[in-house]
């Protein structure tokens, strides 16, 4: 139990290579993209009003389309092996932009920087928590089969080796 520990915590420990870096900061880009509306809303004139020529406002497109850039970030900072601890911004933003999305359809509406929106916000937190600590748990699990399965192997072949050591004594003692 205690090597399935250490194991844990030497594969916990972040790197701090330039690619870990550069995977780090894609992760974050990720989590922001979604929420360049709001930014667009509030430092640009009449933008929450624009809309696009099917009758769609503007920030809600560009919305969309951040929503469809952001995974293809995350999947690209996966391979530069980025901190695991800022996959939580990602989750993050994903619940909360569902959350977002789907409050009218239950019957709601967040306003943002509203008091909804920090609640929304604040169970969006709690669900990627959870969602971190599932993924923890998941990743404790394997590393308990390995250890078992590795466990196993080892003792097929000691049992393996001290019968044929077993065999060779036998076979020595019908020789003297």
């Amino acid at each position: 139990m205690k090597e399935i520990q250490k194991t844990f915590l030497q594969e916990n420990k972040i790197k701090k290579s330039k690619s870990a870096k550069i995977g780090s900061v894609l992760l974050i880009v990720s989590a922001i993209l979604p929420c360049i509306d709001v930014v667009f809303k509030r430092y640009v004139p009449g933008m929450d009003t624009l809309k696009d020529s099917q009758g769609v406002l503007v920030t809600v497109d560009i919305w969309l389309v951040t929503l469809f850039i952001s995974p293809a970030l995350i999947l690209l900072a996966v391979s530069f092996r980025p901190n695991p601890k800022l996959y939580f911004f990602p989750l993050l933003t994903s619940f909360y932009s569902g959350t977002v999305y789907f409050s009218p359809i239950l019957g709601g509406k967040v306003d943002f920087l509203k008091v909804n929106s920090w609640t929304f916000f604040i169970v969006s937190a709690a669900g990627a928590l959870l969602y971190m600590w599932l993924l923890k748990y998941i990743r404790w699990l394997r590393l308990d089969e390995n250890a078992s399965d590795h466990f196993k192997n080892d003792l097929k072949e000691e049992i393996k080796r001290l019968k044929q050591e077993n065999e060779q004594l036998k076979s020595n003692k019908h020789q003297i």
